[in-house]
C-alpha cells in the first residue's frame, strides 16, 4: 500500500530499509524507550537478518531473498 502510494509519484521504495525502519520503531515504542530491558522474538529469518545487520554492518550479511540483498 505504501509502497504503490510512493511508486504512483516515482518514488523508488527500498523495501529492505522501510522494513527495519518499521521493526525499529515497533522496538523503540516498547517498554526499551523507558530503559526497561526486553526480549525481542524476530521470527521472520528475512528480519532476523535485517537486525543483525543493523546493530553491526561491518559484517558481510546477505538476506537470502531473491529481492533483497544488504552485503557490506
Amino acid at each position: 500500500m505504501i509502497k504503490g502510494y510512493f511508486a504512483d509519484r516515482g518514488v523508488v521504495v527500498d523495501e529492505a530499509s522501510y522494513a527495519l525502519s518499521e521493526m525499529l520503531q515497533w522496538i523503540w515504542r516498547s517498554q526499551i524507550r523507558r530503559g526497561d530491558p526486553i526480549t525481542a522474538f524476530v521470527l521472520s529469518a528475512r528480519m532476523r537478518m535485517l537486525l543483525r545487520w543493523w546493530l553491526d554492518p561491518s559484517k558481510d550479511i546477505v538476506v537470502v531473498t531473491p529481492e533483497y540483498s544488504l552485503a557490506a
